[in-house]
């Protein structure tokens, strides 16, 4: 007589093996169009392990519809396609893609249209042009402290540059200090940003083929209450002699004047200024670090950005944030990753092609870059 684990297990697989069997017939079942063209599959799992490579935007680029069990991605690698489903039919597009582990298991829940708003309008109030004047000094002291960091320890520019880029970010959004606090802030801002890079994925977790799977979300849960409750603990009035302390930041900001017409308030508070740290660190950080590779690559340009800074600046001070109307050169202009990826509402047919509903769309944003052949020389 079998065990209750052993008839458990059996339950599972054969739950398995129906839900696999169920959607392939939904489907292939669905499907009167081909799909578009793609790479040889595995059985079963499809594609599912050609994403899993550090240079998977080069290969994405060659393909156009790759991995998932069960589960449809299409890669747009052309201009034109791009406008035709992102932009002419951006009704059936417009979604996120559903991710087990990201949004359900860790807690890293998709944002609705509603949400989305909101959480702009409190980032717009809270980081106005007559706001963003606060932060000058702080980011010009801590760009300082990187620069002595990069001339004692050279070779640390990678960890250097990825914590200078959290201060910044963390003490705009929370206004702590350069200290073991914010440390801790980066440590746990960090750790959920490495879980959701992996878990926005998609394929990367059993769980977002099979969404029966699921485990925790701590860290998530302190990203989002830790340095909020430490900012509104700093805020608090004790006594004339010891008034609240915190400095200004975006949570003190709106927990301070909060915008009409919002609900939820603390927890679109939290929201935002986690969604701070997602969006601003990574930024920071690749764009610092692609100057250092254009200027390793670069050493003709690397001379003249030099000789650049010392005439605007001289060399008895480091370049401040007023000298940039006075220093052209910039860094955005580089190379480009896939998009966002989007999720279709409903099936479609494009190019004589089936693109069935939730099928995840990547748009390939390096391809809109010119080619050196199309762009006319200047003069």
């Amino acid at each position: 007589m079998l065990k209750l684990g052993e008839q458990l297990g059996i339950v599972l697989l054969t739950l398995m093996a129906c839900y696999i069997l169920v959607r392939y017939m939904l489907i292939s079942g669905a499907k009167v169009l081909p799909y578009p063209p793609r790479p040889p599959t595995i059985p079963v799992i499809g594609n599912i392990m050609d994403i899993r490579t550090p240079s998977a935007w080069l290969k994405l680029t060659k393909y156009k519809k790759t991995y998932g069990l069960g589960r449809s991605v299409f890669v747009l690698n052309f201009l034109k396609a791009m406008n035709d489903l992102l932009e002419k039919c951006a009704s059936k597009y417009s979604d996120r893609p559903v991710l087990t582990f990201a949004n359900d298991l860790v807690g890293l829940n998709r944002v609705d249209s509603e949400e989305w708003h909101a959480q702009c309008k409190l980032a717009h109030a809270a980081l106005g042009p007559a706001t963003v004047i606060d932060y000058i000094i702080m980011q010009e002291d801590i760009m300082a402290g990187l620069a002595k960091d990069l001339l004692k320890t050279p070779k640390n520019f990678y960890s250097l540059i990825h914590v200078a880029a959290g201060k910044i970010v963390i003490t705009i959004t929370y206004g702590t200090q350069p200290s073991t606090t914010e440390d801790e802030f980066i440590f746990i801002a960090e750790k959920v940003n490495r879980i959701g890079t992996q878990a926005a994925m998609p394929g990367t977790y059993l769980c977002d083929i099979l969404p029966i799977l699921a485990y925790g979300r701590q860290a998530v849960h302190d990203m989002l209450n830790k340095p909020f409750e430490y900012v509104k603990k700093e805020m608090v009035y004790v006594s004339p002699l010891q008034a609240g302390t915190a400095p200004p930041s975006l949570v003190q900001r709106l927990l301070s004047d909060p915008p009409e017409n919002i609900t939820n308030m603390e927890e679109r508070i939290k929201g935002t200024a986690r969604s701070m740290y997602v969006a601003g660190a990574d930024t920071v950080y690749s764009a610092m670090l692609t100057f250092i590779l254009a200027m390793a690559l670069n050493w003709n340009k690397q001379h003249l950005a030099q000789v650049e800074v010392d005439r605007v600046v001289g060399t008895d001070r480091l370049p401040m944030i007023e000298d940039m109307p006075n220093l052209p050169y910039e860094l955005f202009g580089w190379f480009l990753t896939p998009g966002l990826a989007y999720r279709s509402s409903k099936d479609n047919v494009y190019e004589g092609y089936f693109i069935p509903k939730s099928t995840i769309v990547i748009p390939m944003c390096g391809q809109w870059i010119p080619t050196c052949a199309d762009v006319p020389t200047p003069g």
